[in-house]
């Protein structure tokens, strides 16, 4: 934590940690059609041989426009998510790899969770970074993780 306390506030559209200041130092919100070419960037960056394109995102988020998310901080995108409110389906999750291992990843997951009463997410049998990230959340392989 930055000089001084945190105010924590929370809405049905993002959270956000304000300092003393009124600084706004990191944020999740629902994504908006400015993040797009952000959000392009860390998925080549995250999945350089699969990696969504505009005309996907968009369609995502017309279709989950509550479910689209990004983790802000300082002003940047640094990571979204994208998730069914329904079933708990994670569809897709990057951060920029300059920004992993800090917990944002982490803190989508939760927020996540906050939602969905169940959560479950396919991942790639080689992708071993993947595995360990969800398991280390609490994701049964037998019942919330499948292998593709």
């Amino acid at each position: 934590m930055l000089n001084g306390t945190c105010e924590r506030r929370y809405s049905s559209r993002y959270s956000a940690y304000l300092y003393p200041e009124n600084k706004l130092v990191k944020m999740i919100r629902s994504f908006t059609h400015h993040d797009i070419e952000r959000i392009l960037e860390i998925e080549a960056q995250s999945f350089p041989k699969s990696a969504y394109n505009r005309i996907t995102f968009i369609y995502f988020s017309k279709l989950y426009p509550d479910s689209f998310l990004v983790y802000e901080k300082d002003e940047k995108v640094c990571g979204y998510i994208i998730f069914d409110r329904k079933n708990g389906h994670i569809f897709s999750i990057a951060v920029d790899p300059e920004y992993r291992r800090m917990g944002m990843g982490q803190a989508l997951v939760r927020w996540v969770s906050r939602k969905c009463d169940r959560m479950w997410v396919e991942v790639r049998l080689s992708n071993e970074v993947a595995k360990a990230f969800y398991k280390k959340l609490g994701f049964d392989d037998r019942r919330y993780l499948r292998w593709v």
